[in-house]
């Protein structure tokens, strides 16, 4: 994920290891399983209000949210 000055980016993590058919539901954002045996999003998201429809989109999804964190641009513009 290629750091976006316009947004801000976020780490999501979600419980289990989601297929990943629903990267397409969250464009913009690169999905990771993780050993842990949970999901993280990690992406830009550009104001408040576009969280909230991004969490509006997790629950519709019937995904359970573990954590959302705002996360920092690495050296290589990807969200940590």
């Amino acid at each position: 994920m290629t750091g976006d000055p316009a947004g801000h980016p976020y780490v999501i993590r979600v419980r289990g290891h989601v297929d990943m058919v629903w990267a397409a539901r969250f464009p913009g954002f690169t999905v990771t399983h993780d050993a842990g045996g949970t999901t993280t999003f990690s992406g830009t998201v550009v104001d408040q209000a576009g969280l909230y429809g991004l969490i509006s989109r997790f629950r519709d999804s019937g995904l359970a949210l573990i954590s959302i964190e705002p996360a920092e641009w690495s050296d290589t513009g990807d969200a940590r």
